[in-house]
């Protein structure tokens, strides 16, 4: 007598995303994510309601829906040329920040496109109830693989992509970064509570014998005052300045700037050379994603990618300082307006960047960019950096 396996029940074969559902809830609530997994419980119980009322038989399409599906698939294929097309000239003139704009903006549109033509064409063939089924499905195998990945390595965020060119020519503009958990504390460096409260982006310079205060650094302070006596002998005498936050000294001199290809000298800048504690020169090889304060300047920007410079702990706080390795100062010297950049603590880090992919962030850039057109206006430094 033959034996059969007995086929998967109806009922869950034809409703497993609600498994789906129900797996990524408790993954999210036992893992202390609690927005996250309200965010999927109710979507699970909105789709509940939904998929009850959608009908899912294959539908009789009216004549003005015959004639946008004929439209839809004549032009799809033309989509796909003008997607590769856009992409590589992008490649091409990514340097200029209207060009960077104009391209990425129609590989976005070209995308939503192409994706809006083929979910048509299955609420055609299938009705809508199968087509909103499939891209919820599509959503949530995307969001089981991103948590699987963030629990394998340590972060809830495994997946970034680098927007600016800040740290040229260690990771490009579009580059796609695998993120890991930040586990490295055997560099952290112990401070007393009057030193680890005393570490700001307040900064100390002492000039002609008397301490001179400043928002961000004494950099920022002089872009905005170029004509002040101070100001003028910091552009000639650059090495001679050292600035303080807190425990933690900042020495200024100039860096050469070089460009990408012909390592021709483009320009000599002043820049901090040294970052250091004690008299000990601070940096490390890792390179960071985080999320700045609330209310900093860089919080506008989105999640930041650079150089982790430092770690500093007291009691169980630590405060990171970070640089950009194609900036000119370090994160908490930059002030603009009325904004700075303050310490952040180690919750904001998304991770540590364990591996790069070219070109595949460039799609999320394209993507983010109608939103924040920002972002692929970035284009400074892209085509230099600075000379080690």
């Amino acid at each position: 007598m033959d034996f059969k396996f007995p086929s998967m029940p109806s009922l869950l074969r034809e409703n497993y995303e609600f498994l789906l559902f129900a797996l990524l809830f408790l993954y999210n609530f036992f893992s202390g994510d609690m927005f996250v997994s309200l965010l999927i419980g109710s979507g699970g119980l909105v789709w509940l309601a939904l998929s009850r009322f959608l009908k899912s038989e294959k539908k009789n399409p009216t004549e003005k829906e015959q004639k946008l599906a004929a439209l839809f698939t004549k032009y799809k294929q033309y989509a796909y040329y003008l997607l590769v097309i856009s992409f590589v000239l992008f490649l091409f003139l990514k340097s200029s920040a209207l060009l960077s704009l104009l391209f990425l903006v129609l590989i976005g549109l070209t995308m939503v496109f192409i994706v809006a033509s083929e979910s048509f064409a299955g609420y055609l063939e299938g009705g809508l109830r199968n087509e909103i089924r499939e891209a919820v499905l599509a959503i949530l195998w995307a969001l089981s693989i991103w948590f699987l990945i963030g629990f394998l390595l340590g972060t809830k965020v495994p997946f970034n992509g680098v927007v600016s060119c800040s740290m040229v020519p260690e990771l490009e503009r579009g580059d796609l970064l695998l993120l890991k958990a930040d586990s490295n504390d055997a560099g952290t460096i112990a401070l007393p509570k009057e030193e680890f409260d005393a570490l700001t982006s307040s900064a100390t310079v002492n000039y002609k014998g008397s301490d001179y205060f400043f928002n961000g650094s004494i950099f920022a302070y002089c872009v905005q005052h170029q004509t002040e006596e101070m100001c003028i002998d910091f552009v000639k005498n650059a090495p001679s300045y050292v600035e303080m936050h807190g425990p933690v000294s900042f020495t200024y001199g100039y860096c050469e700037r070089i460009a990408k290809g012909s390592n021709a000298l483009v320009n000599r800048e002043i820049c901090v050379k040294e970052i250091g504690y004690k008299g000990k020169a601070l940096s490390t090889a890792d390179v960071a994603v985080y999320e700045p304060n609330k209310g900093d300047l860089f919080s506008y920007s989105g999640d930041i990618v650079h150089r982790i410079v430092a770690r500093f702990s007291y009691a169980n706080q630590t405060k990171y300082v970070t640089k950009g390795d194609n900036n000119p100062v370090a994160d908490i010297q930059v002030y603009a307006g009325s904004l700075n950049n303050s310490p952040f603590q180690k919750e904001r880090i998304r991770g540590i960047v364990a591996f790069k992919l070219p070109y595949l962030g460039f799609f999320k850039l394209a993507l983010s960019s109608p939103l924040n057109p920002a972002l692929a206006l970035a284009v400074e430094n892209c085509e230099s950096f600075y000379k080690n």
